[in-house]
């Protein structure tokens, strides 16, 4: 068996008390660069991928209204980026843990500078491995990297691939973390609040005899 952690501001004994623990999305943590891979190669291929299909009707319509297509195909990509991005930041709500127990660092950024205290779970209970429901993912170690992660273009996206880049990649500043992810689905939080920066707050029930 082995331990996992997470640290905690003074305030959060409220998951002691009520048993729950957030799942937060990565808009609301600490790295502003949290799923923000660059997205260069990917753009580049939704543009082409556009051109193609006006290219493949072009026939149907008037010059100019095939000229005007392509011109707004840039802009139209780019917007649809963006909101893709946005959308990654704010519908994925993931649990982060540590393997460190008595990191200094991690003291002081996520327990209110050594005044919060820390959690202990066992790494090998069903709650961090299960498949079904299908509504979280087993827990996974994040890669650390000194290189921003580049998403491939579409045709060569999978999932696996696409959940590593975006969700399990980190610099390598955040490597003392050793941290660990797992995700859920937002329906399946057992309860929904607001935090005091206006993000849904999604809780879920932490494992029986860890309470």
């Amino acid at each position: 068996m082995a331990t996992i952690y997470k640290y905690v501001t003074p305030d959060r004994v409220d998951i002691l008390r009520n048993g729950r623990v957030r799942f937060t999305q990565a808009a609301a943590l600490n790295d502003p660069f949290e799923t923000h891979p660059c997205l260069t190669e990917l753009r580049k291929s939704f543009e082409d991928r556009a051109r193609r299909l006006v290219k493949s009707v072009e026939s149907r319509f008037d010059a100019h209204s095939i000229v005007v297509g392509s011109i707004m195909i840039p802009k139209t990509v780019r917007d649809g980026v963006v909101q893709f991005q946005r959308d990654l930041a704010e519908e994925y709500p993931m649990l982060t843990l540590t393997r460190k127990r008595n990191n200094l660092l991690m003291w002081s950024h996520y327990a209110d500078s050594h005044r919060g205290f820390v959690i202990g779970f066992d790494s090998d209970n069903p709650f961090f491995h299960r498949e079904k429901p299908r509504t979280m993912t087993p827990l996974d170690e994040v890669r650390y990297s000194n290189k921003r992660p580049v998403m491939p273009p579409f045709d060569e996206i999978t999932p696996e691939n696409a959940h590593e880049l975006v969700f399990l990649t980190k610099s390598e500043h955040w490597a003392y973390e050793e941290e660990l992810r797992m995700f859920a689905q937002p329906r399946a939080a057992n309860a929904i609040e607001k935090d005091n920066r206006d993000f849904d707050l999604y809780l879920f029930d932490l494992p029986a005899e860890k309470r």
